[in-house]
């Protein structure tokens, strides 16, 4: 086995293999989320050592404790942002979003069809391929304070 990019990683909590590019995308600790090829690690989206629950461009995005990634077909990264109890998405072109979660801890009698983002330290994230119907790929939510999967 050999090691991509040999760099040092500040706390890395998540892992995952980019299928469009072969890249590997690790979160960590230190609010940033980066991307790891045979030229050594970048910052993909977030900045290091800066907490905080910022959407728009992947440098100017703000993470808090980021714990789980996934990585679908089309390249769409899903994120769980675990002390912002929220999931966020960072887009191939490097937009980053929040799905679900607003900042705030939710406890599970707070969930309603209105109030879909209620996560209580989210921290971990898998695609579920839709392989019977339109193909396109569900997101299931580790949700840790609320000791539950979201579909």
């Amino acid at each position: 086995m050999s090691l991509i990019g040999q760099a040092a990683l500040p706390g890395p909590t998540g892992i995952a293999i980019n299928p469009v590019c072969g890249s590997v995308v690790v979160t960590c600790i230190d609010h940033a989320i980066y991307r790891i090829d045979e030229g050594g690690a970048m910052v993909l989206a977030g900045c290091p050592g800066n907490a905080g629950f910022v959407d728009g461009e992947a440098s100017l995005a703000r993470f808090n404790q980021p714990m789980g990634l996934a990585i679908n077909e089309e390249g769409m990264i899903v994120v769980t942002d675990t002390n912002n109890h929220a999931v966020r998405l960072i887009t191939p072109e490097g937009t980053v979003s929040t799905l679900a979660g607003n900042g705030k801890a939710s406890t599970v009698s707070e969930f309603s069809f209105g109030n879909r983002g209620c996560f209580d330290s989210p921290c971990g994230v898998a695609f579920a391929s839709n392989k019977g119907g339109t193909g396109a790929s569900s997101c299931i939510v580790l949700d840790k304070g609320n000791r539950r999967l979201c579909l």
